[in-house]
This record gives C-alpha cells, sequence and structure tokens, in this order.
C-alpha cells in the first residue's frame, strides 16, 4: 500500500458500531509462540514493519481486534477472506471528522479506555458492503475504509469500527 493509499476515509453518518476486546496478555503468548508465522496470518504486510517496534504488541492486537470488529460489523466474514488482506492504519487526529471525535471521546470516557488510537481500517475487500458477501475491490488492490480506534484499559486492548 502506497502513502496515496492511505487516505483516511470521508465522513459519512455510521450504519453500525462494532467493538473488538482482546487480551493483550493472551496475545503477548501467542506472539512468543508462533512469532512470524502469526504475523503473516494476522497483518498486511504494510503493517508488518510497524508490528516490529517497540509496541509491536499493541500494533500486532489492534490490527487483529479491529479487523474483527469489522467482520463483526459486516455480519460476518467474507467468503475467502484473510485477516492478512486488511490493515489498520493510524491517522493524527487533526485528520479525523468531529463527529468521530465525539464518539471516541465517548467511547474512552465511558469505559476508562486510555492511549486511544484514530485510523481506518482498509483493505482488497469491499468495505462498502455490509452483507458479507465478498466481492473484491478490482484492479487496485486496497480499497478505502472506515473509521476505527483501539485503546487499553487494564490488559484489554478495546477497537472498534465504524461502518
Amino acid at each position: 500500500m502506497t502513502a496515496a493509499s492511505s487516505r483516511v476515509p470521508e465522513a459519512a453518518p455510521p450504519t453500525s458500531v462494532a467493538i473488538d476486546v482482546v487480551s493483550l496478555p493472551r496475545m503477548a503468548r501467542l506472539a512468543a509462540e508462533y512469532g512470524p508465522v502469526l504475523d503473516r496470518m494476522l497483518l498486511h504486510p504494510v503493517e508488518r514493519d510497524a508490528a516490529r517496534g517497540s509496541d509491536g504488541l499493541r500494533r500486532l492486537s489492534a490490527s487483529f481486534a479491529t479487523k474483527e470488529s469489522w467482520i463483526k460489523s459486516c455480519g460476518g466474514r467474507p467468503a475467502g477472506w484473510t485477516l492478512d488482506r486488511g490493515a489498520f492504519l493510524p491517522c493524527e487526529c487533526s485528520a479525523v471528522p468531529d463527529g468521530v471525535q465525539a464518539l471516541i471521546g465517548t467511547f474512552a470516557g465511558g469505559l476508562d479506555v486510555t492511549d486511544i488510537q484514530a485510523g481506518a481500517i482498509h483493505g482488497d475487500f469491499d468495505l462498502e458492503r455490509h452483507d458479507g458477501d465478498a466481492s473484491g475491490s478490482g484492479a487496485s488492490g486496497m480499497s478505502g475504509g472506515h473509521w476505527a480506534w483501539h485503546g487499553v484499559f487494564e490488559h484489554w486492548l478495546i477497537a472498534a469500527v465504524l461502518t
């Protein structure tokens, strides 16, 4: 994915919000046990370099949880779709529309979630579909995304996706 394709999605009223919660200690155990195999299963190539940094466990957990949230918002995993075909791409807070910022604030305050990171989920699937039907996105390889964010509460990473 190039920088040009990592644009943030335009603000549109969400039709659903989906949430996923993962245990950071459990993800740490899985990462220790499966290492690069887990990375290949869960991370899009554009996410892999970032997941090798000092906050790699957080990025791995966030990628997994945001993709699982997207799947829930679609009503199920599209046929043939795998987690390595999508990516959570963080963005600067200034790029997040006010309405989404307000939702994130409610999310953070209501659940006492800290260390919030906003971004968008992108992938080589049709994010506009909500019926779980895989259609691909054609020759471009990556489609535009939907707003997503994640944060930490105690030893849990909580992710949400607006679709």
